[in-house]
């Protein structure tokens, strides 16, 4: 599940970490402590070569547009978010027009 903030939610969030602590600890306890921490195990180098980078979105511009009826339902059905899932499709088109050098 991917959970979004806005920076005002994040900027009142208050951390865990004991960062004092953290940056008197060498690079050998720090992955001693990262290897024994039950709730975020290390993830293998497959694993690691399986993710992507997610990139956050420049400014947006509100825009009008028409779009026919079955295509909002069909984005909508599955919860918040679907005017993003829009633009994620919309992108990923431009992106593969620009590879075809249009």
């Amino acid at each position: 599940m991917i959970m979004r903030y806005t920076r005002e939610q994040l900027s009142q969030m208050k951390g865990l970490t004991d960062w004092d602590r953290l940056a008197k600890m060498t690079d050998e306890e720090i992955e001693k402590a990262a290897a024994e921490d039950p709730d975020c195990p290390l993830l293998t180098d497959e694993q690691l070569a399986q993710m992507t980078v997610f990139v956050p979105p420049g400014p947006r511009r509100m825009v009008t547009m028409r779009i026919d009826e079955d295509v909002i339902n069909w984005f909508s059905q599955f919860g918040r978010g679907y005017q993003t899932r829009i633009n994620e499709v919309l992108k990923a088109y431009v992106a593969a027009q620009s590879k075809q050098g249009r």
